[in-house]
Formats: C-alpha cells, structure tokens, sequence
C-alpha cells in the first residue's frame, strides 16, 4: 500500500494551489496520536479488542490532527478487526516500528487523503473547492462516532468540523443585549443560539419558531456543524437562567447520554 503522506503529495503537486488550512495525512500520527491512545487506555486488554478505554472520547477528538476515532476498528478498512490484527496493532511499538509491522498482518487503513479543521464558512468553500478542482470526495467528521467509519472515508479530503464556530456557546444576553427591546419583547438585532419565541416581536418570528409553534413547541435551538450534544445542553441550561426569571419558564433538549457525540 502506498504511503498516505506520498499519495497525499502527488494529489498536492498535480494540481491547484490547496487552500492553507489543508494537509496531508501520515498514518504515522494516526499511530501516534490514536493507536497510542488505545494501548495505554487499556484497549486491547482484552483479545478481543472490545473493552472502553481509560482516555476520553474528548481527549481523543482533540488530538492535533484530528484523525482519531471513537471506535479504533472504523480507522480501518471496513471498520474490521480480527485476531491478527488486534495482535499486531496491540503490539505495534509506536517509537520504533515501521508501518509494514501493521499492513503486514493485514492492517489497510481507512483514513483520508488530506484533512482540514475549518475555522469558517470561507475555509469550507476552499476545502471544497480544492476537492472538486482534484477530484476528491469529501468526508466531514463532527466527533468521530460513524459506526460505518464514513467520517474518516479512505482517500478523501476531510472536513473536520471540531474548531468550527459554537454558535451555541455565546452566552444568550452575550447577545441579546446588543439588540433592541420594547419592554419584554426583542424587536431588532441578532438572534441567539436558544430562542424563546415568546419573546420575540411578530415581525422578528423566525421560520423555525413558527415551525415550532405548530408542533406546540416554545422554543428553538441553533448549533453549527461540529458542535456536540454537551454544547448544546449547556446552551440551553445557559438559557434557562433568563426564561425562567423573564418568563417564568424553562426549555429544555433530549439528547444522547454521552456529551461527546456530534449535535450536527
């Protein structure tokens, strides 16, 4: 199998000038950064590779470069393991073994050619631009959860979502008091993260306060693309401070139980 680095430097010198935030993957930090991390978090203590580890699924989203999976199998090629490989992942020394140690025993990586951690809606248009003008799929990964290993799609330019704006960690009043009020209603400027419609002048009802109107929902919530479930809680308990005391009400979200999957 090809070296990915050398693979991702011939895409890189065939064609357009890529945009700066893009890089190509080496399978050696994937090593480092996310196979390290299962061994000394204690993921193969058992033969058969299925036990959690002692590193947290936020450690392993925030690693530099932003390779690193939920489960180690979706790194791999059809999200596959078996005993051989387990064994030879298990032992793989990262200080010192070449890669064929691994793609020897059967080890075929499912990581992207190049990968990119966007910090707006510009950097997405580049990315995207660049892998249309070479020819590329792109995959986007929010925390790494894809059971069918879709976030880290083999030879694909990546779109990692993790430094992407929190829309919803700007304080509600953060933004609300920079607007216009009449009394209790907000009848000019910008809207925050969690809405509660009541509050809001006729003529600055939103779409999706009218949708939720109808559903006999009181309020809405906006996240962008990377942010978590734990984001999104945390907006909407930041929220309830103010509708509560201003409204005498609170909102609230169901989500899943682990902070750390992907909200959108």
């Amino acid at each position: 199998m090809p070296h990915l680095a050398l693979a991702a430097a011939l895409a890189l010198s065939a064609g357009p000038a890529p945009p700066a935030q893009l890089r190509p993957v080496n399978a050696t930090d994937w090593t480092r950064e996310c196979l390290q991390a299962f061994q000394i978090g204690g993921g193969f203590a058992s033969p058969a590779g299925n036990v959690d580890i002692d590193i947290s699924g936020y450690d392993l989203m925030g690693m530099p470069h932003g390779l690193c999976t939920e489960w180690l199998a979706c790194s791999l090629e059809n999200c596959e393991l078996d005993a051989k490989r387990i064994a030879a992942l298990g032992g793989f020394k990262v200080a010192s073994d070449p890669l064929s140690v691994l793609t020897d025993a059967g080890v075929v990586f499912n990581l992207p050619d190049f990968t990119a951690l966007p910090r707006g809606v510009g950097d997405v248009v580049a990315v995207m631009k660049y892998a249309s003008a070479i020819k590329k799929p792109v995959s986007v990964k929010s925390t790494g959860h894809s059971y069918a290993g879709s976030s880290t799609q083999r030879g694909s330019v990546q779109l990692n979502m993790r430094d992407f704006p929190k829309y919803s960690q700007v304080p509600m009043w953060n933004t609300l008091l920079t607007g216009t009020w009449d009394g209790p209603v907000y009848t000019a400027g910008p809207l925050p993260s969690v809405i509660y419609c009541a509050m809001l002048a006729p003529e600055m009802l939103t779409q999706a306060c009218k949708v939720a109107a109808a559903r006999g929902k009181p309020a809405t919530l906006r996240v962008g693309g990377g942010e978590r479930w734990d984001d999104a809680f945390r907006a909407v308990e930041n929220a309830n401070y103010y509708t509560k005391k201003f409204f005498n009400a609170t909102v609230e979200v169901v989500g899943g139980a682990a902070g750390s999957v992907g909200a959108a």
